[in-house]
Parts: structure tokens; C-alpha cells; sequence
């Protein structure tokens, strides 16, 4: 088992140094999507948990904090799903456009109706 490890091993850094210098060409053309792209994930991934926090007592907080990342993963996985399916039946575009739309609405309704 260890020369397989080992091998896998190599082959992963084999494929890390082959693929360096396009991931950095890409890296370098899409620096403002990328950017744009941090930012939003950090923004969204944070304030849901940071509101949480805040509105639940410290009694009830480990449990609130686990009923959300459970509804995230499970959103997760029937997202992609859905998405999959939609691209199929309506196209790419379209897909991305409402799931777009979706998280817009979702940011929107936690802006009006946070307490």
C-alpha cells in the first residue's frame, strides 16, 4: 500500500507543476472576477452565521449554529441537482441566470426582514 500512497503522491505534484503556470495565465486574466468573486463569498458566507449568533441566546447558540450549516448542506446538495436539471431542460444560461436571481432574492429578504 505505501508505494501506491507514494505514487499517488507524485503524480499529484506532477500534475501541481504542470499545471502552475496556466492556472497563473487564467489566475492573471480573470483578477477582477476572482476578486469580485472573494469578496461576495466572504460577505455572504459570514453574515448569516454572525446574525445568528447574535439573535439566538447562548443557551440555544451551538444548536442554531448546527440547524444552519445542516440547512446549507442540504441546500447545497439539492442545488446542485436542480441546477444540473434545469441546464438540462432550459439550458446553461438560463440555470445560471435564475440561480443568480435566487441569491439575490434571498440577500435581498434577509436585508428587509432582519430584526
Amino acid at each position: 500500500m505505501p508505494p501506491q500512497i507514494g505514487g499517488l503522491f507524485a503524480f499529484q505534484s506532477a500534475v501541481s507543476v504542470a499545471g502552475a503556470a496556466p492556472s497563473a495565465w487564467l489566475a492573471d486574466k480573470a483578477v477582477a472576477v476572482l476578486l469580485l468573486w472573494s469578496i461576495g463569498g466572504t460577505l455572504l458566507g459570514s453574515a448569516p452565521t454572525a446574525h445568528a449568533s447574535n439573535i439566538v441566546g447562548m443557551q440555544n447558540r451551538a444548536q442554531a449554529l448546527a440547524l444552519m450549516r445542516t440547512a446549507g448542506d442540504v441546500g447545497l446538495l439539492s442545488g446542485a441537482s436542480v441546477v444540473g436539471a434545469a441546464a438540462t431542460l432550459i439550458g446553461s444560461e438560463a440555470a445560471m441566470q435564475t440561480t443568480a436571481s435566487f441569491l439575490l432574492c434571498s440577500a435581498a429578504s434577509y436585508v428587509l426582514l432582519r430584526r
